[in-house]
C-alpha cells in the first residue's frame, strides 16, 4: 500500500497486532511538497479485521474510526474500514471485541428481556449459567456442549417467537465462532 506522492514505508499485507497496541498501515517519512505538506494529497486505504485468536475467545464487537481533519471521513467503519491519509492527517481505527464470558451474559441479558414464560426462561438461564461455568474453569467443548444444548433448547423446547427465535440462534453462533466450537 503505498500513499500519492512524498516518501512512503508500506505495512505488510497482513499483520498480528496485540491486544491495546497499534499497528501503522503506512507511514510517510516526507511530504510530496516538502515546502507545504499540508497541501499534501489524500490516498485512500482500505483495510479489514480478519480474525483474533484471543485466549478463551473473543467475538467483534465494534470498530471506532477517528478522521483527523481535513481528509474525507472513514467509510465504512466496521470490519473494514476505507479511511485516508496524506503527511498531516489520517484515520484511527480501533476495533474492539468481547470475550465469551461477555457474549454468553450479553446472550443472557438478551433473553430476559423477552416475552418467555419465567419457566422457560429459567431453565434456558440455568444452560447458559452452566456455559459460563464451564468457560471460567477453561472446558472449553462443555461450554460449547451447553450453547448447542441451549440452542436445541431453544428450536425443540418453548414456544418463543420466531423473530426472537432466529436473533438468540444468531447470537450463540457468533459465540460458538468466537469460541472456536
Amino acid at each position: 500500500m503505498y500513499a500519492a506522492g512524498g516518501s512512503t514505508v508500506p505495512a505488510p499485507s497482513s499483520a498480528v497486532v496485540a491486544g491495546g497496541s497499534c499497528f501503522a498501515l503506512v507511514t510517510r517519512l516526507i511530504p510530496e511538497d516538502e515546502a507545504n505538506p499540508t497541501a499534501d494529497p489524500v490516498t485512500t486505504i482500505t483495510y479489514s479485521y480478519a480474525s483474533n485468536d484471543a485466549v478463551g475467545g473473543a467475538g467483534y464487537s465494534s470498530t471506532t474510526c477517528v478522521d483527523d481533519p481535513g481528509p474525507p471521513a472513514s467509510s465504512p467503519c466496521g470490519t473494514t474500514v476505507v479511511g485516508h491519509v496524506n503527511f498531516v492527517a489520517g484515520t484511527t481505527a480501533t476495533f474492539s471485541f468481547l470475550s465469551g464470558a461477555q457474549m454468553i451474559e450479553s446472550l443472557r441479558a438478551l433473553l430476559s428481556d423477552l416475552e418467555v414464560k419465567k419457566g422457560a426462561e429459567h431453565r434456558l438461564n440455568d444452560i447458559l449459567h452452566n456455559a459460563l461455568k464451564d468457560l471460567a474453569k477453561g472446558k472449553k467443548n462443555a461450554t460449547c456442549d451447553e450453547l448447542d444444548h441451549f440452542a436445541k433448547e431453544l428450536t425443540h423446547g418453548p414456544k418463543i417467537g420466531s423473530t426472537d427465535t432466529a436473533t438468540l440462534l444468531a447470537k450463540v453462533n457468533e459465540i460458538e465462532i468466537a469460541l472456536g466450537c
